[in-house]
């Protein structure tokens, strides 16, 4: 979620939330991608992907409601699902619609990679306190951030992810979004990493980093060093109006820093944390 400078941090939160991710398009002067050469149909996906490419403001923001679009100068495209499952409103982690949801955005940055795009895309409850952008190495097929480090294996979070378009990584995407047909109950994010885990990424000969969390922090997670914290995630959290809470104080937290520049604690996650306790839980339309 990219920290705009016309809006207050509060705002940008919560409207920020009501979309499923937004979509930075790169152009590499120095890497010619030959995918582009396939002509598509001029729809809505392409028409946003396009202009967003040829303009200074590279951002597709993907929505699930009609009120991205209320904003001039935005390259919106709402997703929609072909077996009409209503994907408005707040999605509760893990309900059957949430992990939908994820599929068909799955589907969609698919979509985008077969016709030539590399994408960065970032969950609009990803706070960005600095550009992310300098920090990715663009020579990687691809870079996704996790939950945790120091841990067994590699705790990815699909929140949160830079990749190129070639056939190794439309291959990988291919490969995950068929196996959604086997992985009732899964959410997308779980078998990603069973892909990995099974060796799936190095048969394909991808070359693949992980962002730490020194850098790309996490409500999972915290970074211990304000000085070079990039974006905090409000990830290990059940659902929106936490998320909105922690977020603004980790605002407020940054606010202190970039006023001081002493690196302090960031403050609890107390709402997030709690949330697995909601149990009666009402979603907000």
């Amino acid at each position: 979620m990219p920290l705009c400078n016309n809006f207050s941090g509060n705002l940008v939160v919560a409207v920020a939330l009501f979309f499923a991710g937004a979509l930075y398009i790169f152009n590499y002067q120095n890497y010619v991608n030959t995918l582009r050469t396939t002509q598509y149909p001029v729809d809505e996906l392409e028409a946003a992907l396009y202009t967003a490419a040829a303009g200074n403001n590279k951002t597709v923001i993907i929505t699930m409601v009609n009120k991205a679009y209320v904003k001039e100068r935005l390259h919106c495209y709402k997703m929609e699902t072909e077996d009409g499952v209503d994907l408005e409103g707040e999605k509760v982690f893990m309900s059957k619609d949430f992990i939908e949801m994820m599929w068909r955005r799955t589907r969609l940055i698919l979509d985008v990679l077969r016709r030539g795009y590399n994408v960065f895309f970032t969950d609009t409850d990803v706070m960005w306190l600095r550009s992310p952008l300098s920090r990715l190495n663009v020579s990687l097929d691809m870079q996704i951030s996790v939950d945790r480090i120091n841990v067994g294996g590699q705790l990815i979070n699909t929140g949160f992810y830079h990749v190129r378009s070639n056939n190794k990584t439309i291959s990988l995407f291919q490969k995950w979004y068929d196996m959604r047909l086997n992985s009732t109950g899964m959410k997308e994010q779980d078998v990603l990493k069973n892909l990995l885990d099974s060796g799936f990424f190095n048969q394909l000969g991808l070359n693949v980093g992980f962002l730490s969390t020194t850098e790309f922090s996490g409500f999972c997670q915290d970074s211990p060093h304000m000085g070079v914290v990039t974006t905090v995630h409000a990830n290990c959290c059940l659902h929106i109006p936490a998320k909105v809470f922690d977020l603004t104080r980790v605002l407020r937290d940054w606010k202190r820093y970039k006023a001081s520049h002493v690196n302090s604690k960031w403050s609890p996650h107390l709402k997030c944390w709690r949330s697995w306790n909601d149990t009666h839980y009402i979603p907000r339309l």
